[in-house]
């Protein structure tokens, strides 16, 4: 069963002094993290702060079958 998750990640300055919001629909909250830092392809940030962040977040129940995809991602 797929789940949406919305989570903020921190980006480090110079790029950012805010951070980064996603909402990603996966599999498990592992798969959310790994899409999310596959996406951001950024040498600052790790993997981790990536699974941190989706830990912190929110995660809804969708129903039916939905393919993982990051629906969307705003960065400052």
């Amino acid at each position: 069963m797929a789940n949406l998750f919305t989570f903020h990640h921190p980006v480090a300055f110079p790029r950012s002094e805010y951070g980064g919001l996603w909402v990603v629909i996966a599999n498990d909250a592992a798969e959310a993290a790994q899409m999310a830092y596959d996406e951001y392809m950024d040498d600052s940030v790790f993997l981790e702060d990536f699974e941190d962040a989706v830990c912190d977040g929110t995660r809804f129940e969708l129903a039916g079958d939905v393919a993982p995809r990051i629906v969307e991602s705003f960065l400052t």
